[in-house]
């Protein structure tokens, strides 16, 4: 059973006496992606991306490259099949109801909902992200780079993200956003895309979750 901590911008479910998961709540509302008007609803969405301590008290196993960097550091090698196996098996154990959060919503976040940020939390990019010039080739413990104002960490940086939505519709690409640590400043913009099949793994891909209100 989880423990469920109602706070006035977040959530907070208690798994284990060492992992939780802190949700920011973003507040809904109308922007323009490409060419289009696109309204959203509430949402909570997740402060970090999921962890590889995480991963394992749900899957059982670890697969990140970077296992050896700690619990804390953000799960990797994950495709966009085993990230759908992993919720539902989180889902059934919380009785919650999460997912991969869509494109626009991924987006909507980074930018802090109404903010047309560059990065995800202003345009100082040592401050907010884990990239190439300042990684050491290495993920880094989520939340330590500072979080926009939703309090989201790490959605410029540190691994690309896995989002809900196909590259187009006649095809089983995903699209992943956020940039990685292995990348230039250019591939932390909120608004970069990248598509890769559902089925590829990669030492730099991981993902976050949300939670419809």
């Amino acid at each position: 059973m989880t423990q469920l901590q109602q706070k006035s911008s977040y959530i907070k479910i208690n798994l284990d006496w060492q992992i939780d998961i802190e949700m920011s709540l973003v507040n809904g509302g109308s922007f323009l992606i490409d060419e289009s008007i696109i309204k959203l609803d509430d949402f909570y969405m997740s402060k970090y991306t999921v962890t590889q301590g995480l991963w394992k008290l749900i899957m059982g196993i670890n697969p990140s490259h970077f296992k050896d960097c700690g619990i804390n550091n953000p799960v990797e090698n994950v495709s966009w099949y085993d990230a759908q196996i992993f919720i539902t098996k989180l889902n059934n154990q919380t009785n919650e109801i999460f997912r991969l959060p869509t494109e626009a919503e991924w987006k909507y976040a980074c930018k802090s909902g109404d903010k047309n940020e560059i990065y995800s939390g202003g345009e100082d990019i040592d401050s907010i992200a884990w990239y190439r010039a300042n990684s050491g080739d290495m993920t880094h413990k989520v939340g330590t780079k500072s979080s926009n104002s939703l309090g989201i960490n790490d959605m410029s940086g540190n691994v690309w993200e896995w989002t809900e939505d196909k590259w187009d519709a006649s095809d089983n690409e995903r699209i992943v956003l956020g940039g990685s640590w292995f990348n230039n400043p250019v591939y932390m913009r909120c608004d970069y895309r990248r598509h890769y099949r559902a089925d590829y793994r990669n030492l730099d891909i991981g993902f976050r979750i949300v939670k419809t209100i």
